[in-house]
């Protein structure tokens, strides 16, 4: 005797021959995990390949890249009140982001000091951005005070990139 496969009567609770349902989602969540493992594949590629480090950010006040390439600071300033600064540098590259950014005061001036994030990798981009910067000091004290940018005018992006540019702004702070 042949036994052929019977057609499910489609009016049956469990239309399957052997009681197992096709779940439609399935492929939603095949593709949802096919996304996962290969986003986990290139995390656990990733550091191998390159690394990201902290240099002191090129800034040309010529570029035309900013909308301000002059940074930004107020003339006045109260002592004890956050003064706040914010300017442009330049990236591209293997730099795609900013930093963190080192701000000393002293009783006649501030020194600032961006960073931005060099990656080294094998691949890297062909183009220059804008990363914007900000940064806040207090002077505790009266009187005239610098504000000091240090930046780098090498546009290279290497590691050992050093602060060879300094742009300077005086404050007059009162009480």
């Amino acid at each position: 005797m042949i036994h052929l496969p019977s057609i499910p009567d489609p009016s049956s609770p469990d239309p399957h021959p052997q009681g197992m349902r096709c779940d439609r989602r399935l492929p939603g969540r095949l593709l949802v995990a096919t996304v996962a493992v290969g986003l986990l594949a290139c995390e656990s590629v990733g550091p191998s390949e390159y690394r990201d480090v902290a240099i002191v950010a090129h800034m040309d006040f010529s570029e035309t890249l900013s909308r301000s390439p002059q940074p930004v600071i107020l003339k006045t300033a109260t002592a004890g009140v956050p003064l706040g600064i914010v300017f442009s540098t330049v990236g591209g590259g293997c730099v795609r982001r900013i930093g963190h950014t080192k701000v000393t005061v002293n009783r006649e001036s501030a020194v600032v000091t961006p960073y931005d994030v060099l990656r080294l990798s094998p691949n890297c981009y062909d183009d220059r951005l804008e990363l914007v910067h900000g940064a806040t000091m207090v002077f505790d004290e009266p009187g005239t005070k610098k504000v000091i940018l240090r930046y780098s005018t090498l546009p290279e992006a290497t590691e050992n990139r050093y602060p060879d540019g300094q742009w300077e702004h005086t404050v007059e702070v009162s009480r």
